[in-house]
């Protein structure tokens, strides 16, 4: 299990729980739940976060999927298919966020030729192996993808307030598929 930041960087892990066990359970179990579950975290106060006119006071949370709680610092998609609309929406952009750790954890076994198949070292030392490749990893998010990785925020920020207040005509065309990014060099 662990925590990543929006540059592919592991910030907690806590490792020692088989794969296969629920995430909800492990969490609950981990440093981190527990910590969550006793307010010990010393997480950030709220911010506030303009929306036009209107100022929001919001807390910091981290996002997790259906197997985790929800809590105050804790946010999961709203269940079922058939959601409203703005719920939709919603668990999509919450999935956008999650899949930060889906891809954190495909590049660190892309990288890491010992998560190509069964590691095949004495049990006690797999919990090191996974700690040292995380911390490798992060060493190596810092080198070599540090333009890229800012790029894609700036360009993240720029996306988040061009959806504040949605223009009917244009969410039209790109609900109806009629958007088509056109190359100005074309003619």
């Amino acid at each position: 299990m662990a925590l990543v930041d929006a540059n592919l960087q592991f910030i907690c892990i806590d490792v020692g729980t088989y794969g296969r066990n629920n995430d909800g359970g492990v969490f609950a179990n981990s440093n981190l739940g527990k910590g969550m579950a006793t307010n010990r975290l010393n997480l950030p106060d709220n911010s506030t976060l303009p929306e036009g006119e209107r100022l929001w006071n919001v807390p910091y949370v981290f996002v997790g999927d259906q197997a985790f709680p929800l809590q105050k610092h804790i946010l999961h998609p709203y269940p079922g298919r058939g959601c409203p609309h703005d719920e939709q929406i919603f668990n999509m952009r919450l999935s956008r966020a999650r899949r930060i750790v889906e891809n954190c954890f495909g590049i660190l076994a892309a990288r890491w030729r010992v998560y190509h198949t069964k590691i095949a070292v004495r049990a006690e030392w797999v919990n090191d192996i996974v700690k040292a490749t995380c911390a490798l990893h992060n060493s190596t998010q810092r080198v070599g993808n540090r333009a890229g990785v800012e790029a894609i925020r700036c360009r993240e920020l720029f996306k988040f307030f061009c959806n504040i207040a949605p223009v009917d005509w244009q969410e039209a065309h790109v609900t109806r598929g009629i958007f088509v990014e056109r190359n100005d060099t074309m003619t």
